[in-house]
């Protein structure tokens, strides 16, 4: 009993996961933010993301899209550095000559769009 009370609970799950697997044409591809193959952004391209709705920001080499970024302790205070390399700025708060915390520093991941090319 318990082996065919097992079989049709396999059989129903392999069904269910050929009846449910998404067509082609739902799955959604996402564009490399780059033209680099390698997902790299150029500078120019940090350039055109330079408001607070659409902000991206160069730190250390990288490119990162802050446009969805509500909770700086801060507040705006990164938008002028929208469309800009912000390296300095966010290694020195802004000139006050420390370092954004641990925290905040693992936080960059989530915005990373990639790194920087020549």
């Amino acid at each position: 009993m318990k082996k065919l009370l097992a079989v049709a609970i396999f059989s129903t799950l392999l069904l269910a996961g050929c009846v449910f697997q998404a067509q082609p044409s739902q799955l959604k591809v996402l564009p490399t933010p780059g033209a680099g193959s390698d997902g790299s952004v150029t500078m120019a391209q940090v350039a055109n993301h330079a408001s607070k709705e659409d902000c991206w920001l160069a730190i250390r080499g990288s490119a990162y899209d802050v446009s969805n970024f509500t909770s700086h302790p801060g507040g705006g205070a990164y938008v002028q550095y929208c469309g800009k390399d912000a390296t300095q700025a966010f290694e020195t708060k802004d000139g006050r000559g420390k370092n954004h915390s641990q925290s905040a520093q693992s936080m960059m991941a989530q915005f990373l769009i990639g790194p920087i090319s020549q």
